[in-house]
């Protein structure tokens, strides 16, 4: 598959609107979205690391065979992975490359840079969309700031680092539950 023209080298052109973004929403390829729906019955997000990462590799073999993309992946996970998802493409080396815990969104973000050269707009609109609607539950319960995409968990982490110095008064009531116990509100 050729890459679209909309192609740009500046990679400051991330977008500041996640709104921009997801309306309207994208569509997808058939397979494409087959092949997401088969991973999200894998249960991705359960398993040991090894199982997990073994998960993330079927998902990127099937995207690449859709997309005739030949790109590797190279997944590093310490085994103590306390940070959010980190990933990049490097188009000299056609690699992405994921660290730290291992992120859906990030992947796919880094999967569209390899469809897509180092369009900051189109990587994080493809990426968000496939998510969303793949996995909408958990795109409801996403906070973003900017283009960057926050799990719930990272909501209540977040809650729970700040504790008494946090306005309560700002906080819902399942918040501060949440919060009080240290666990995502449902």
């Amino acid at each position: 598959m050729p890459r679209l023209e909309r192609n740009r080298s500046d990679a400051s052109n991330y977008p500041t609107r996640i709104e921009s973004l997801i309306n309207p929403p994208m569509k997808f390829k058939r397979d494409a979205l087959n092949a997401m729906r088969a991973f999200k019955a894998s249960k991705p997000y359960r398993g040991t690391l090894l199982e997990r990462i073994a998960k993330f590799n079927r998902l990127h073999h099937e995207l690449s065979l859709i997309y005739n993309l030949r790109s590797e992946l190279i997944i590093n996970v310490p085994v103590d992975a306390a940070v959010t998802g980190n990933g990049s493409y490097d188009p000299n080396c056609d690699t992405i490359t994921l660290v730290g815990k291992l992120s859906i969104v990030t992947y796919l973000h880094e999967f569209a840079h390899s469809m897509n050269g180092s369009d900051e707009e189109f990587a994080v609109r493809w990426s968000l969309n496939l998510f969303r609607a793949i996995f909408p539950k958990l795109f409801a319960r996403m906070s973003f700031d900017g283009h960057i995409a926050r799990p719930a968990s990272h909501r209540l982490n977040t809650l729970i680092a700040l504790g008494n110095d946090y306005p309560h008064s700002a906080l819902s009531a399942c918040d501060r539950e949440a919060a009080a116990i240290g666990r995502p509100r449902s």
